[in-house]
């Protein structure tokens, strides 16, 4: 069935129903006022009989028979004592057989008001009567009877006519309806017209007049579609362009969803790993089969933390950065950009053996330009000889700490030195170093201050790598500051131990700051011939760092100090 007679036939319902219920209940109203009318009529009347009849009068009974001929109702008249002496329905022998109507409750309710009336069955006329009774001046009782089939019909002909007029007025309101329904249903078709052109992906034509609800919704739709096609096209051209830069970019990239799975890889991991038939729903696992990648994968997806890894795969190094798409977006994926970084691998292990081995190659001339310097200091000398062969001492010093620092910094970044972690007790830790450097703050007036607010006599790590981070950091904090001092301290954070040393020096210009944990790298003012150094003390900070699993940084302002972090995850034993 159609919405238009769908809504016709549920109009038609209530509207029946609602006239109705009206028609019963006025029907009802009236037969009710009507019965209330006679019962009003027929206790006039029978006052009237009481006051003009003579309940002794021999020919009453003739009297009231006379009277009740084309009356609609029954004239009784009875005895003070209940006797029937006079009936307009009965004479002769079949009115002295009447019984005696002392106990009719019209007829007790006379006797105590004057007037009374009740409404029963009679056996004798076999119908229900409404009896109305007035007790006369003598003591007398006058009688009138309506039967009740006369009330009936003139009750239904008022419900006959009542009825006629809703059947009237139902098809009057249903025809209203019928035409309202047509009205409705054909905004309704413009809707639907509307609706079916913008599921084939149309632009729904709607008028541009009218002012219901549903041209109004329509031209809403049709609005909407536009700004929805114009958003489709924008978006489709944005996922053009996404799909043409992922697959001509040159790292591997997967999106992973939260069980593990491939949703989209793009050529370059294909090349990469080559896997075997098509990798969209494996797991990474099987495509790329390390564990290393799969617990870290995992860790991934069940912290939602981005990480990092580096690891062989078929004879080649393979660093993935791992990183969750963030919660605003609704999904539980995890994006890894992979890259082969076997040629960079090899490169650096070139340039650190090169280092190396230039280094230790200038260990053997150094020692021979450093025991001939002693031996000539020993020796006599004029003045003049004496302060080159001074400086040549000196320089060989310096170079030869120089040249310890490049083998030390290239056995960390080789990754040759294993890392021992052991439980370190801080005050003793610092205890040793604040002695290393207690001459050099001595001479320079400088305070050395060491703090410890982690809550924590211990933290854990190499000492001996450590050692060296902290030392390279004081001896640098010491070497840039003329007045005041430095300050250790060590803090948690969460997981984490964070070390910080800070100075009251000539800080760190902000163009320089980027780059001061690069190899060779010396700022301006470090330049300054009073300052010695190597350039490899904060990279050498830097990898120790790193070879834990933690990070390093600086805050610094010129003429106002620096300070420089970092932290340390917490190993358990």
């Amino acid at each position: 069935m159609s919405l238009r007679w769908r809504v016709f036939a549920a109009f038609l319902v209530i509207l029946a129903t609602l006239l109705g219920v009206f028609a019963a209940w006025t029907s009802s109203t009236l037969t009710e006022s009507y019965r209330q009318v006679v019962l009003e009529r027929l206790q006039f009347e029978v006052g009237m009989l009481s006051r003009l009849l003579d309940p002794q009068d021999p020919a009453l009974d003739e009297v009231v028979d006379s009277l009740a001929v084309g009356a609609p109702y029954r004239i009784t008249v009875i005895d003070p004592d209940g006797k029937v002496v006079a009936d307009s329905s009965f004479s002769g022998a079949s009115l002295a057989a009447m019984e005696n109507h002392s106990n009719r409750e019209e007829i007790q309710l006379a006797m105590r008001r004057g007037i009374g009336s009740s409404l029963r069955y009679s056996t004798s006329v076999d119908d229900f009567l409404l009896y109305v009774a007035a007790r006369s001046p003598g003591g007398s009782f006058f009688r009138l009877a309506m039967p009740g089939s006369e009330i009936s019909r003139v009750a239904g002909s008022l419900g006959g006519a009542i009825g006629s007029r809703v059947l009237l007025l139902i098809s009057i309101g249903g025809l209203a309806t019928l035409l309202m329904c047509f009205y409705l249903t054909r905004s309704v078709a413009r809707f639907q017209d509307a609706a079916r052109g913008l599921s084939r992906g149309e632009i729904p034509a709607v008028p541009g007049r009218g002012g219901d609800e549903w041209v109004v919704l329509a031209r809403a739709l049709a609005n909407r579609s536009a700004r929805q096609r114009d958003l489709l096209q924008s978006t489709g051209s944005e996922l053009s362009r996404l799909r043409l830069l992922v697959d001509n970019i040159e790292e591997g990239l997967l999106l992973i969803d939260a069980a593990g799975r491939l949703r989209l890889v793009n050529p370059a991991f294909l090349r990469l790993f080559e896997p075997i038939g098509d990798p969209i729903g494996q797991t990474t696992l099987e495509v790329v089969r390390s564990v290393e990648l799969e617990r870290a994968l995992e860790r991934s997806l069940r912290d939602r933390q981005p990480a990092e890894l580096e690891f062989a795969y078929e004879g080649r190094e393979i660093r993935v950065n791992l990183v969750p798409l963030p919660a605003s977006a609704g999904d539980d994926s995890v994006v890894a950009v992979f890259g082969d970084i076997s040629e960079l691998r090899r490169h650096e292990r070139m340039a650190h053996d090169f280092v190396a081995n230039v280094s230790h190659e200038l260990k053997t001339p150094l020692t021979s330009i450093k025991g001939y310097s002693e031996t000539l200091l020993d020796g006599g000398l004029a003045a003049v000889e004496r302060g080159f062969v001074e400086k040549i001492n000196r320089n060989a010093d310096q170079l030869g700490e120089i040249v310890n620092a490049l083998l030390e910094l290239a056995r960390f970044q080789s990754r040759q030195r294993s890392l021992r972690f052991e439980a370190i007790d801080f005050e003793v830790f610092m205890k040793h170093l604040v002695g290393e450097f207690q001459k050099r703050l001595d001479e320079k007036g400088l305070t050395l201050e060491v703090v410890n607010n982690s809550g924590s006599d211990t933290f854990r790590g190499s000492e001996k790598a450590l050692r060296r981070a902290l030392y390279n950091l004081i001896d640098n904090a010491i070497s840039y500051t003329e007045k005041g001092g430095v300050r250790v301290e060590m803090s948690s954070r969460e997981d984490r131990t964070l070390f910080s040393v800070s100075d009251t020096g000539m800080g760190i210009d902000p163009a320089d700051q980027p780059r001061v944990f690069e190899r060779f790298y010396r700022g301006d003012a470090a330049q300054s011939p009073q300052r010695r150094g190597s350039g490899v003390g904060l990279a050498m900070v830097k990898q120790i760092v790193s070879l834990h699993g933690g990070e390093v940084w600086l805050k610094s302002q010129p003429n106002s100090g620096t300070t420089v972090y970092f932290w340390l995850p917490r190993v358990s034993d």
